[in-house]
């Protein structure tokens, strides 16, 4: 006897996921063709390209693990003597979340210290992130991924500079968060033990200037 070719082997569909989140399940059209039992092998890949068999995927329908990248599957089907048929592929496009991340030459300097945007910036990451907002000490400060600037105007005093990023592709947004301070100016002091006293008079001093990193 001569069996019908192996037609109607179908799955959908492609999804777009945020990385950390469930793939739904991949559904295969019921086959037709050769001896009307079929065996069933999912293939997955991470180019598209170069496939390899997933261990226990022997059923009508799939559900991927959650995956860490961009992958694709497709469907094999054999019934008896014909060869196997080779579905449509479908991609799971993997996005990752939007990324906060502080660029800076100094953190710390001497007053008034000036954070602008030549020693300041965000990490543009233009693949994922859609708007930068900036804060000090929890007051808005600006937008943009260039540093809007802020100056620290006196010694020994510290502000908390946040980056807060909102996602281009729906997935989680992101904050980060960096201490910038000033140096404590040094004032230059003495003590001495005699200020008058006949000679030869031994006078002893001593060093009460504050100190650079109090």
């Amino acid at each position: 006897n001569v069996l019908p070719g192996l037609a109607n082997n179908q799955i959908s569909a492609d999804q777009t996921i945020c990385l950390g989140a469930a793939v739904n399940q991949l559904a295969g059209t019921t086959p037709t063709g050769g001896n009307g039992i079929f065996a069933f092998q999912w293939q997955a890949s991470t180019n598209g390209t170069v496939w390899t068999d997933i261990l226990g995927a022997t059923s009508t329908n799939y559900t991927p693990p959650v995956p860490t990248a961009t992958i694709y599957y497709r469907r094999l089907i054999s019934s008896g003597p014909c060869a196997s048929n080779i579905s449509n592929q479908v991609k799971i496009t993997v996005n990752p979340p939007a990324k906060a991340e502080i660029i800076f030459n100094a953190d710390k300097g001497c007053a008034p210290f000036r954070l602008g945007a030549t020693n300041n910036s965000a990490s543009p990451y233009a693949d994922r992130n859609a708007t930068y907002t900036w804060f000090a000490n929890n007051v808005q400060i600006g937008t943009g991924n260039v540093f809007p600037g802020y100056t620290i105007a006196t010694d020994n005093e510290s502000v908390v500079i946040k980056l807060v990023v909102t996602s281009s592709l729906g997935c989680n947004d992101d904050e980060t968060s960096h201490v910038f301070s000033t140096y404590q100016n040094v004032t230059a002091k003495y003590a001495q033990n005699v200020t008058a006293g006949c000679g030869p008079l031994n006078v002893v001093f001593t060093n009460i200037s504050n100190s650079l990193t109090a």
